[in-house]
């Protein structure tokens, strides 16, 4: 059975160029962050001409604690989406608000007061968008075809707050079906969904304090 691999990247050498944003947490999350968002900027085009942008997984729930050493473990997560949508090759795009679910298997390493996350997700099992106010029979589900990759990583911060510096996102190459699964269309030389964890309104105004900033991790 094919598995999407959202990996440990500095570790296994895959190659990414991704963003990544750090931020302060009381606790040491999988999962950081209860919503990520979308940060290419760029419209995910498939072959039948349908296209969304703007993509934001909110409400993730539930966010296992990190443990050195731990799993491998399932979890299986829900959230809400918020994207914009076209069906008419990027004409006109609707404003749209549906489900998403995902089944993960979490392996965790640690080392040097740095926590790595390895999540692993089957793609023919649960990962999908579907529901809400999308047009009937319009599911997007993981690539069975192109490789997807991940980063989740959780350091111990020195000091009187204490706390967790995290950076987590998701590279997931994505494809759409308009028939209810009978047919499924891949995306046209698009990037993947470039989901970032972003902190919360508060745990920004902790970064400034703390004189933390947002990083842009390349690789």
């Amino acid at each position: 059975m094919k598995r999407l691999n959202l990996a440990i990247a500095g570790a296994l050498g895959l190659g990414l160029s991704t963003v990544a944003w750090a931020g302060y947490y009381e606790e040491k999350l999988i999962l950081p962050s209860p919503q990520y968002v979308e940060q290419q900027g760029e419209e995910i085009v498939y072959q039948n001409m349908v296209q969304c942008r703007q993509i934001h997984w909110i409400n993730i729930a539930p966010r296992q604690e990190m443990t050195p050493g731990g799993g491998p473990y399932p979890l299986s997560i829900t959230f809400d989406v918020t994207l914009e949508l076209s069906t008419d090759g990027g004409v006109v795009y609707t404003p749209t608000v549906a489900q998403g679910e995902a089944q993960l298997l979490i392996t965790e390493g640690g080392g040097g007061g740095t926590i790595l996350a390895e999540i692993k997700l089957d793609y023919d099992k649960i990962f999908r968008i579907f529901g809400g106010n999308l047009p009937p029979n319009v599911v997007i589900r993981e690539s069975p075809t192109l490789a997807s990759s991940g980063l989740s990583t959780c350091t111990a911060l020195t000091g009187p707050s204490g706390g967790y510096q995290i950076e987590s996102f998701f590279d997931v190459f994505t494809e759409i079906t308009t028939d209810g699964g009978l047919t499924w269309y891949p995306s046209i030389d698009s990037p993947p969904m470039h989901m970032v964890g972003i902190p919360e309104p508060a745990t920004l105004s902790l970064l400034a304090l703390g004189g933390l900033a947002m990083l842009r991790r390349r690789q």
